[in-house]
């Protein structure tokens, strides 16, 4: 089943690595600080809460140049 939706799916690569990039860069950079935040009850310091929140807003930008660069592959594989 898996094969037939790959070989009818014209940019299935591109789409599959998009899913990809957003989970991988979401499970990596965004959750830990979060749950390390959740796991200590309000128990850091101002600049240790501002360093993990840039921490989380660094792993929103990977995903969002992951977003760009699979648009723009995906637009230069259509445009040829």
């Amino acid at each position: 089943m898996n094969v037939i939706i790959a070989i009818r799916a014209p940019y299935f690569g591109n789409m599959l690595s998009a899913v990809g990039g957003l989970t991988d860069a979401f499970l990596c950079f965004v959750m830990p600080p979060l749950i390390y935040r959740a796991a200590l009850h309000g128990e850091m310091t101002a600049s240790q809460n501002v360093l993990y929140l840039l921490l989380v807003a660094g792993g929103f930008l990977v995903i969002l140049y992951t977003l760009y660069h699979v648009a723009e592959l995906s637009m230069t594989t259509i445009v040829g």
